[in-house]
């Protein structure tokens, strides 16, 4: 199942920013001996209307024999009007062998919205392969009536991450006040699966979300502690910030959540603190995260504290201590190409992938604080080759230097 969805998923990437694709070459593909062929074509087909691709789209949900492209064929039949299409995905999903198709048609059916869907997924909570799946395809359903059972699901597989992801998910889309407690009541012992939770916490933020957190800030399992602080970036009030200020320079271990958190809370006040510890910081990788931080605070004063590492083209390859486990589950602090992550999928903050020049983190930087905007993709910046030389932002390094020579000294850039 893993491997089929991973094709889908890797499907998707290449399709990203294609053109409308001719209907004969789509049909070339979807008769191809390559499977991944296939699935981009499949998944091309999504908002087409010529009927010959419906066809042969529908044909291809039963009869191909790969797996991964008849999953992406669930993906993608949902979207058509047409009547046959209800039918089919009710046989995939309880006629198909393999699970990967069977779950896509699961959602698929769920955003599908028809009622007589529900007792069909209801009967998928008990599939041991695809629970996750029916989960998920009862929340897009809407039908409250499925909390009941998706919670007793959620709390009969404690082990399973990503069941605990989609069925806390469409719990909350079902009864957001009902859930939240619940929610609330698994955070601290949630292993795995603490990270969604902490992304759907913040995504619905409550008084009583940000009365645990700060009740946690004090406990002594740091991973707990870690995505509490973070899940108080999204949550907290003014309260948040003066104790998450007075942490940053008390407690050293927790400096880089604390930067990041207090930044995506606005606190101006921050951002003298989180220079003066970049300052002093050695680590690569916690550079990155101290320098977005700054950036995204929009003070210009800490561009002083910046330009020493102007010219820094240590790269962040070995994450080191930040990635090591110390923050459990929760996405690392420099983030694995995006996690191929989707739509409303829970963000850590300030993240970067693996290979990123320092130089590079320090250009976007100075340019957002002058500019008062980000330039371009903060995570578009680890997607070019060393040398420097041969780098398509070279150009921006060389402004901010030239910027650096005439103006590097002037008061208005650094604190006092």
């Amino acid at each position: 199942m893993r491997s089929a969805l991973l094709i889908l998923l890797l499907g998707g990437i290449v399709l990203a920013g294609e053109e409308t694709r001719p209907v004969k070459e789509l049909l070339g593909d979807l008769e191809s001996s390559v499977s991944y062929l296939r699935i981009n074509a499949v998944l091309a087909v999504e908002g087409r209307t010529e009927p010959e691709l419906l066809e042969k789209v529908f044909a291809m949900a039963t009869a191909d024999r790969d797996p991964g492209v008849r999953a992406a064929c669930a993906e993608v039949l949902w979207t058509f009007d047409d009547e046959r299409i209800h039918p089919l995905l009710v046989a995939m999903a309880t006629a198909e062998k393999d699970p990967g198709p069977r779950g896509s048609a699961f959602v698929a059916l769920g955003r599908l919205g028809r009622k007589e869907a529900y007792a069909i997924l209801i009967a998928g909570l008990s599939d041991e392969n695809c629970r996750g799946y029916a989960a998920k395809g009862l929340g897009l359903l809407g039908d409250r009536r499925a909390f009941k059972a998706i919670l007793a699901v959620w709390r009969a597989h404690p082990k399973d991450g990503f069941l605990m992801d989609v069925a806390a998910q469409a719990l909350v889309t079902l009864d957001e006040e009902a859930a939240i407690p619940l929610l609330l009541e698994r955070f601290t012992t949630a292993e795995p699966g603490r990270s969604a939770l902490a992304r759907i916490l913040r995504e619905h933020p409550t008084e009583a979300t940000r009365k645990k957190m700060h009740g946690l800030l004090d406990t002594e399992d740091q991973p707990l502690r870690y995505v509490a602080i973070r899940v108080l970036g999204q949550v907290g009030d003014e309260a948040t910030v003066q104790e998450l200020l007075s942490r940053l320079t008390k407690t050293p271990e927790d400096y880089l959540p604390l930067a990041r958190s207090l930044a995506e809370l606005g606190a101006t006040r921050a951002a003298k603190p989180i220079a003066l510890l970049l300052r002093r910081e050695k680590d690569p990788v916690a550079k990155v995260t101290l320098i977005g931080a700054l950036a995204d605070l929009r003070d210009p004063r800490a561009i002083a504290d910046l330009i020493p590492l102007i010219d820094d083209f240590t790269y962040t390859r070995q994450p080191a201590r930040i990635s090591s486990g110390a923050i459990a589950d929760l996405p690392p602090l420099v983030e694995d190409f995006n996690r191929t992550r989707k739509p409303g999928e829970f963000s850590a903050g300030w993240t970067f992938p693996y290979n990123l020049g320092i130089y590079r983190a320090v250009t976007w930087a100075i340019l957002t604080l002058l500019d008062g905007r980000e330039p371009f993709d903060r995570h578009s910046l680890s997607s070019f080759p060393n040398p420097p030389s041969m780098d398509p932002y070279w150009k921006e390094h060389h402004r901010v230097r030239e910027f650096v020579k005439e103006h590097g000294s002037d008061p208005q850039y650094r604190f006092e």
